[in-house]
């Protein structure tokens, strides 16, 4: 990123004039009625957005805010205090990638934001390790955009699949990935944080050790939501549970001298 210069302006903007970029996190319409019912005036920060070449101003900090306002303004648009920033010095993409990062690192009296949308932000504005990780997700015929909505291939257990990612680095997350594809088909059972972080676990003590064809076709036996339930049976805690459930079903029928421990 070039050097900038920001400008900092309070004014006051009719809110049907602010846009929302699409790094925002979706509007949580329960929170929204939640806090209507017990407003407080005394509680509202200025909305922060920020200005675009063109005059136009994107909020990336008080989408919330702005729809209680509207909301207890019977819906209809409403005046806001608003901080405007000016980045002067860059053109619109690179004031994106800008907003982006501001958003993801915000903080304090405000909603902390989901982990997910804080790397979907990242992952907009270009950050290197958050579209490393997002491409390495996305190998093996699977799919995530850092969204929620499970279906066929689909990773939604973003904070489990980043917390692997970077415990195995890139090639041992993707050969993890590839076996869960070959051995359930992408299942969405399969695709779980008790599945991914289980995998995880196992591959970071067993990498050198295990036969990933032997893995397959003993996990192809069994269903994910049954390694999960005989999983939460044991006396063990986090995803050590489900990799050792793993690892019992890997050692079946195998010689001694050739079983995991």
């Amino acid at each position: 990123m070039k050097k900038y210069e920001t400008k900092t302006t309070i004014m006051k903007v009719l809110s049907s004039k602010l846009r929302i970029a699409n790094y925002q996190r979706p509007l949580d319409e329960k929170r929204v009625s939640s806090i209507v019912k017990e407003f407080n005036p005394d509680l509202v920060n200025y909305i922060k957005c920020s200005m675009r070449t063109d005059g136009e101003m994107y909020i990336f900090d008080g989408q919330h805010t702005r729809a209680i306002l509207e909301q207890r303004n019977g819906n209809n648009p409403v005046i806001l205090e608003c901080r405007v920033y000016e980045f002067v010095g860059l053109d619109d993409a690179e004031r994106y990638e800008v907003e982006a990062i501001l958003f993801a690192k915000q903080n304090g009296f405000s909603k902390p934001v989901h982990f997910s949308s804080k790397l979907r932000a990242e992952y907009l504005a270009g950050d290197e390790k958050a579209i490393a990780f997002y491409n390495a997700s996305n190998s093996s015929g699977l799919e995530m955009d850092f969204t929620k909505g499970a279906s066929r291939g689909r990773i939604v257990c973003i904070v489990e699949a980043y917390k692997a990612w970077e415990t195995l680095g890139d090639k041992l997350y993707g050969d993890m990935l590839n076996i869960i594809v070959r051995t359930w088909n992408k299942q969405p059972e399969s695709l779980h944080r008790e599945i991914i972080g289980g995998m995880a676990s196992f591959l970071k003590k067993h990498s050198n050790t295990y036969d990933p064809e032997r893995l397959v076709k003993s996990l192809s036996k069994v269903s994910p939501v049954q390694i999960v339930r005989d999983g939460n049976l044991l006396p063990l805690s986090g995803t050590a549970k489900y990799a050792e459930q793993i690892v019992k079903i890997y050692n079946k029928n195998i010689k001694i001298n050739k079983k995991l421990v």
